[in-house]
């Protein structure tokens, strides 16, 4: 939980502007190379970091091969919507737009039921927002309730990314 708990420390510095020292933080306690915490944690952590860093900046990052091997180890996971939103949130901020087509692919081979079509909500958004069609990004995630939106990982930490995601899609729609 160390690795975690500097996330939080992370993610507050970056919250106050403290951009370096925030991405110091992570890559020394929380970057999946690094962090002691468990396979699920560290994919939120790291997707959570990376999107909140690419929603504000624009601005893409290659992925490690540690970073891929989350990748790896979730793939088959994708139809459950906190995966989803993980998983996409690190191809969308690499700039990966034919990861998110393999995504968006995966999700849609499953059964059809409320988490794989929440899933794949997310992952169309995140991939609308990436290629540059805000407007299409923010009507995708108009559809998600506030329900939906705490449920994909029961708190409203996903709630608040997926909250930013629309709010950030809107601002550049215009």
């Amino acid at each position: 939980m160390y690795g975690h708990v500097q996330w939080h420390l992370a993610l507050a510095e970056w919250q106050l502007g403290l951009t370096e020292q925030a991405w110091r933080r992570y890559e020394r306690y929380c970057a999946p190379e690094i962090t002691s915490c468990g396979p699920v944690l560290t994919l939120a952590d790291c997707g959570g970091f990376l999107l909140r860093e690419y929603l504000r900046t624009g601005t893409t990052r290659p992925v490690s091969a540690a970073v891929s091997s989350l990748f790896e180890r979730f793939s088959s996971m994708l139809s459950h919507p906190f995966i989803a939103l993980h998983l996409a949130g690190i191809q969308a901020s690499a700039g990966d737009l034919a990861a998110l087509e393999r995504s968006r692919a995966a999700i849609v081979a499953k059964e059809s039921s409320d988490q794989p079509r929440l899933s794949l909500r997310l992952v169309d958004a995140l991939s609308h927002f990436a290629k540059g069609q805000y407007a299409d990004a923010a009507d995708t995630l108009k559809l998600v309730s506030a329900d939906q939106r705490i449920g994909v990982g029961g708190s409203y930490v996903e709630r608040v990314l997926i909250d930013l995601l629309e709010v950030r899609a809107v601002e550049l729609a215009g």
